[in-house]
């Protein structure tokens, strides 16, 4: 190992508001991917080891004994990539680059039941930085992306996992990536910022699959995270450019309002909602480096 410490992980407790070490994952993973299985294991695949080398490699978390174990790696090597949990209990890995940059189309999907992936339809476009979000029909949304730094794409998809096929979902009005996504309370999907200091926000329907302008952040936000708060507004804080700010969108009158701000800037963290309303905030990365501190917000 390289000893930059990629290999290790973490399990929060929110009654006590502590950390403790569990399992050392098989090999060092950034810019990974990873969902929750239905028996409450989790998997990650993928990502970028020592010297940069990309994976195909996947590993399951078991949380009665804290240990990792390594299952069926993927067909392609792929990082910077979205991983969306369907409601079959399947695990799907969509897109990214591979070791040599490129951006993929390319779409595997893992069954949880024989630990082993299996080609999908391939996207219209290839994508890496994109989203990738569930819908109430349990179709999946795929947005944006592009190179590392650009040019990012306008262009979403919708996959259907009973057909196998992919639709398009219509042109944004800017280009995006690094930007975040998040599944409305009624169904819709929120996108907001994106490398490049965008501000604007847009709301994709998928009954009609338009897209409607939803207002500008204050500060232009790019790998910040958005997380749904249980009253149905959004969270969405931090970002590029040193930012601890936080705002709230509405998604009755597609506005913004101040939420406060962090305890620290951060950006390229985690953001889980907890069972009490409360959201975690770890990790990230700011102007001081890496950073080990989380934060709770309460809304």
């Amino acid at each position: 190992m390289s000893g930059s410490q990629n290999n290790t992980s973490e399990l929060f407790d929110p009654a006590t508001g502590t950390w403790q070490r569990t399992g050392d994952l098989g090999a060092e993973r950034e810019y990974l991917a990873m969902a929750l299985l239905p028996d409450g294991r989790a998997l990650v695949a993928g990502g970028e080891g020592y010297n940069n080398l990309v994976a195909s490699s996947a590993e399951v978390w078991d949380p009665d004994s804290g240990a990792w174990s390594a299952t069926g790696g993927m067909k392609q090597k792929r990082s910077h990539f979205p991983m969306v949990s369907l409601p079959d209990g399947r695990v799907m890995a969509i897109g990214g680059r591979d070791d040599q940059l490129r951006l993929l189309p390319s779409v595997e999907v893992y069954d949880p039941a024989a630990g082993t992936w299996s080609e999908a339809a391939p996207m219209r476009t290839s994508r890496a930085f994109h989203t990738a979000t569930l819908l109430d029909d349990g179709r999946v949304l795929v947005v944006g992306g592009g190179a590392v730094e650009g040019p990012y794409l306008r262009s979403a998809e919708v996959y259907d996992p009973v057909a196998d096929t992919w639709t398009s979902a219509g042109d944004m009005s800017v280009g995006r990536g690094f930007h975040s996504a998040t599944l409305l309370s009624d169904g819709r999907v929120v996108i907001v910022g994106g490398k490049g200091k965008i501000r604007s926000a847009e709301v994709w329907d998928p009954a009609t699959s338009a897209w409607t302008p939803a207002g500008d952040t204050t500060d232009p936000r790019a790998e910040h995270v958005a997380v749904l708060l249980p009253d149905s507004r959004v969270f969405v804080g931090g970002g590029v450019g040193n930012l601890a700010s936080v705002e709230i969108f509405d998604s009755n009158t597609l506005s913004w309002s101040p939420g406060g701000s962090l305890t620290l800037s951060r950006y390229r963290y985690t953001a889980t909602s907890l069972k009490d309303g409360r959201v975690l905030l770890a990790g990230g990365l700011s102007k001081d480096g890496i950073l080990a501190e989380s934060e709770l917000y309460s809304p």
